[in-house]
């Protein structure tokens, strides 16, 4: 494994050892900060120059990786998306075509609702007024907007 040059944790000891000199672990820091800046102003040297155009190229990539799949990603979607409101759409159709051949069953069985009815509904159908009083609460449609009231209830 390849030495990072950018890594060069800064020591926890003392800075000098009971004799005076400099500690082991504090030389190896200033070791890998002069192997990092080379020695001399702007020169820099042990590979930081390469790492850092290693690590430069490499997140490039990842990125490019990322916006691909990002793409792919947003496309999978949309199509699931559009898959989705298309068999909605089939599904509303069925829906509402059922509901329009079983209108007149249901039209014909029983309604109920507040005032008089007014509605015109198929000969039979059976409207409960909400509000209303006997002999005038249940109502007997006789087709074309007539409705009969049912005496007694």
């Amino acid at each position: 494994m390849a030495a990072n040059h950018l890594n060069a944790a800064f020591p926890s000891g003392p800075l000098l050892e009971e004799t005076g000199d400099l500690s082991p672990s504090w030389r190896g820091f200033f070791m890998a900060l002069y192997a990092r800046t080379g020695g001399s102003t702007g020169v820099p040297s042990g590979g930081v120059v390469n790492d850092l155009a290693a690590e430069t190229a490499a997140r490039q990539a990842a990125d490019t990786a990322l916006q691909s799949n990002i793409t792919a990603e947003a496309s999978a979607r949309a199509s699931g998306d559009t898959a989705n409101a298309n068999a909605i759409t089939a599904e509303q159709t069925q829906r509402i075509a059922g509901d329009a051949a079983n209108q007149r069953t249901i039209d014909a069985l029983h309604l109920a609702g507040y005032g008089v009815p007014t509605a015109s509904a198929p000969i039979g159908t059976v409207y409960s007024r909400r509000d209303g009083v006997v002999g005038a609460t249940l109502y007997v449609s006789a087709g074309g907007g007539a409705w009969n009231p049912v005496a007694g209830v």
